[in-house]
């Protein structure tokens, strides 16, 4: 029986080992760094056999030793290629796309959520007995104060905090129009309303003469402005916009009645 020299013994070993690891890889069986370890073994088998060579074992000097230098190059850079290839990961595949609405009509109605419901809610329109002279226009609760007899319109926040601010315009012969309407409890002309909050909005208020209608400079750097509106009924174009999503912009028109009852009613 023939005798296996080592050298052949030990490449043949790490060639079958490398050949192995490749199938184990492509069959995705190899996990951490073992495999790599394994193919350090098997080209550290195949060095006895590329060293013993006649090219190399003949050199003599420094020839045999560079000659060396590169077996043992060839041989790493063989196996380091096999290295990258087991060492890079497959690639994923991309998931498949959406279905589009025009490809899948019946689950539309499914998937897509109810849209929300407005925010801003008009609440009613009213008389109340507020004071200006504060600076921020608040309601009176006493009767032994003395006040302004004023229309408000209240509205609210039904599911979100906000901000709202409004403008006035008027019906009489110059069109007033009011760009920061005032709000009670509120230094600026913007209001801000929790969750459920109702705020009440100063259409204006009534004199002995006529109606007068407030705006709120507060961030311009100037008094409340007041001006006063002839005639025994007025109409009032309100608009409200709310400043934080859900952004919303409402249009309410108020009826104003000065004499002989004052009062206000929505028109629409």
């Amino acid at each position: 029986m023939p005798k296996i020299d080592f050298a052949v013994g030990s490449f043949l070993f790490g060639v079958i080992l490398a050949l192995v690891l490749l199938a184990l890889d492509k069959a995705e069986k190899l996990k951490g760094p073992w495999p790599l370890v394994l193919l350090a073994f098997a080209a550290a088998l195949t060095l006895p056999l590329a060293l013993s060579a006649s090219i190399v074992t003949n050199a003599q000097g420094a020839t045999k030793g560079f000659r060396i230098f590169a077996v043992v190059c060839l041989v790493g850079f063989i196996y380091f290629v096999l290295a990258a290839w087991i060492a890079t990961p497959e690639p994923i595949p991309a998931p498949p796309p959406e279905s589009t609405p025009e490809s899948t009509p019946t689950k539309l109605a499914v998937h897509l959520s109810p849209a929300p419901l407005p925010n801003l809610k008009f609440v009613r329109a009213e008389i109340a007995h507020i004071d200006l002279d504060r600076g921020v226009a608040r309601k009176i609760t006493s009767a032994r104060q003395k006040g302004l007899v004023a229309l408000v319109a209240v509205f609210g926040s039904e599911y979100a905090d906000t901000e709202l601010m409004a403008t006035i315009e008027f019906n009489d012969p110059t069109n007033t129009h009011i760009d920061r309407a005032y709000w009670l409890y509120q230094k600026s002309h913007v209001a801000k309303l929790k969750r459920g909050d109702r705020k009440e909005l100063v259409i204006g208020y009534k004199q002995n003469n006529g109606f007068v209608c407030v705006e709120n400079d507060y961030e311009r750097d100037r008094e409340i402005k007041v001006k006063l509106l002839r005639g025994n009924e007025l109409t009032a174009d309100v608009r409200v916009l709310s400043l934080k999503p859900p952004v919303a912009a409402q249009r309410h028109r108020f009826k104003i009645t000065v004499e002989p009852n004052f009062g206000i009613e929505r028109i629409d």
